[in-house]
C-alpha cells in the first residue's frame, strides 16, 4: 500500500504540474503564432499597398514601369504572378524579389493557384489572390515561420525538461509529504495486530466460561448465542490480521502456476450442498485449462469469499452463476447473483472495509463487512483488477481480470 501511495503521489504531482506547464506553453505558443501571422498579414497588405501606389499612372500591378517607393519596407520580399482570363499563369514579376528565379516563382504560384484559396501560405510564402485584377501577391515569410517553429521546438524541450524536473522534485518531497500517512498506517497495522493478540485470551476465557456454564446448567439459547458471537469475533480478528498482512509490501508469498479451472470447480462443488439447502440455484461455466501465476491458498481464499458472498446476499430462491474464461493473456472470473433490488451501475464501494448496504448487507447474514476487502487485497497482490457492477436492478456481479 505504501508503495502504491508513493507512486500515486509522484503521478499526481507530475500530472498536475505538467498540465499547468502545458497550458502556459500552449497559450504562449498560440499568442505568439497569432501575433506572427498578424504581422505577416500586415506586411503583405503594406507591400500590396506600395505596389498599387502608382504616381505616374497607367500601369497595372506587376507590369514593367510600376516601380514605386518602398514605403513599408517589404517590397524586397514580394513577387507577383499575373493570371490570365483562362485561369492560367501568364507571367511572374520578380523585379522586387530577386533571390529566386522566374521558374521557381512560377512553381510556387502554380501551387498556390491549385489551392483555390484567396489567401494562404505556400512553401513559406504568404499569398493574396486578387481575382478582379488577376494578380497573386507573394510575401517571403520564411523568417517569421522559422521563428514560430523554433519557439514551438523550444517549448517542447522546456516542457519535457520541466516534467523531468518535477518528477525529481516529487521524488525528493515524497518522503516528508507522505510520512504522516505512513506513520498513521503503520500504527493502524500495529494496533490491529496487537489487538488481535490481546483479544485471544479474553475470548478463550469467555468461551471456557460458557462451556462450564453449559456443563453445570445445560445448553441454552444464551450460551449458543455466546458461542456464535465468540466465533464471529474470532473470525473478525483473524480477517483483520490477514488484511493487514496482505497490505505488507515485503512478503514471502510463493507464486506458482495454478490451474484456475480445477480450483474454481473444487470450490463450486463445496458450495453446491449449501445452495441446495438454501433452495438457491448454482450454475457455472468454467473453461478448462485456465492457468495463472499465483498463490493457490490465497486464490482459494478469494474464491471462497466470492461464493460465500454470493450465497449470503442473493435473493431468496435466487440464482448464483460462476463463469471462468480466458482471452489471450487475460483470464476473466465472474461471480454473479440475483438480488431483490439494487441501483444499476458500478458498486465498487462494496470493497471498502466494513461496508454494509442498509438493505442488503446486515449482521443477520453473519458477515463482517470485510470479506470483499480481503478479496480486493488478494486480487491487487496478484496484479489483477476487480470490480462490482449491477447491469440490472435484480443482479449483482463481481468481475476479476488476471493478466498473468
Amino acid at each position: 500500500m505504501i508503495k502504491q501511495l508513493k507512486k500515486r503521489f509522484v503521478i499526481l504531482v507530475t500530472v498536475s504540474v505538467s498540465l499547468v506547464l502545458l497550458i502556459i506553453l500552449g497559450v504562449t505558443n498560440i499568442v505568439s503564432y497569432n501575433n506572427t501571422m498578424n504581422k505577416i498579414d500586415a506586411d503583405i497588405l503594406g507591400a500590396v499597398a506600395d505596389i498599387n501606389y502608382n504616381p505616374q499612372g497607367g500601369n497595372l500591378p506587376g507590369q514593367q514601369g510600376n516601380i514605386v517607393p518602398d514605403v513599408n519596407g517589404n517590397l524586397n520580399r514580394v513577387f507577383i504572378a499575373n493570371i490570365g482570363e483562362d485561369g492560367e499563369i501568364e507571367s511572374v514579376n520578380i523585379e522586387y524579389y530577386t533571390i529566386i528565379t522566374e521558374e521557381q516563382a512560377r512553381e510556387i504560384a502554380q501551387s498556390a493557384l491549385d489551392n483555390n484559396d484567396s489567401e494562404g501560405i505556400e512553401n513559406d510564402y504568404k499569398y493574396l489572390y486578387n481575382e478582379e485584377q488577376g494578380t497573386i501577391f507573394f510575401l517571403d515569410c520564411r523568417v517569421e515561420l522559422g521563428t514560430i517553429n523554433n519557439f514551438i521546438l523550444i517549448s517542447i524541450i522546456v516542457f519535457f525538461a520541466g516534467v523531468l524536473l518535477v518528477v525529481g522534485i516529487a521524488l525528493v518531497l515524497m518522503r516528508p509529504a507522505i510520512e504522516p500517512i505512513v506513520e498513521s498506517y503503520n500504527k493502524q497495522k500495529a494496533f490491529i495486530t496487537d489487538a488481535s493478540h490481546e483479544l485471544k485470551t479474553p475470548l478463550t476465557i469467555i468461551e471456557t466460561n460458557t462451556e462450564l456454564t453449559e456443563m453445570e446448567c445445560g445448553e441454552s439459547k444464551w450460551t449458543r448465542n455466546s458461542h456464535k458471537q465468540i466465533e464471529r469475533l474470532r473470525k473478525l480478528t483473524n480477517d483483520l490480521v490477514m488484511l493487514a498482512r496482505m497490505d505488507e509490501e515485503n512478503n514471502n508469498t510463493v507464486y506458482k502456476e495454478i490451474d484456475m479451472s480445477d480450483l474454481v470447480n473444487e470450490v463450486i462443488m463445496g458450495y453446491d450442498p449449501v445452495c441446495v439447502a438454501s433452495n438457491k440455484k448454482l450454475s457455472f461455466n468454467v473453461e478448462p485449462d485456465v492457468k495463472i501465476m499465483g498463490n493457490d491458498e490465497e486464490i482459494g481464499k478469494l474464491l471462497n469469499i466470492l461464493l460465500d458472498n454470493a450465497v449470503k446476499y442473493s435473493s431468496a430462491n435466487g440464482t448464483i452463476d460462476v463463469t471462468l474464461s480466458k482471452n489471450g493473456r487475460k483470464k476473466n472470473l465472474t461471480v454473479s447473483n440475483s438480488v431483490d433490488n439494487i441501483a444499476e451501475g458500478g458498486h465498487n464501494e462494496v470493497f471498502e472495509r466494513f461496508y454494509r448496504s442498509d438493505k442488503s448487507r446486515n449482521s443477520e447474514t453473519g458477515g463482517q463487512g470485510i470479506g470483499l476487502s480481503i478479496a480486493k487485497a488478494i486480487v491487487n497482490k496478484h496484479k489483477g483488477k476487480i470490480s462490482a457492477e449491477s447491469k440490472t436492478s435484480k443482479s449483482f456481479a463481481i468481475q476479476i481480470i488476471f493478466n498473468n
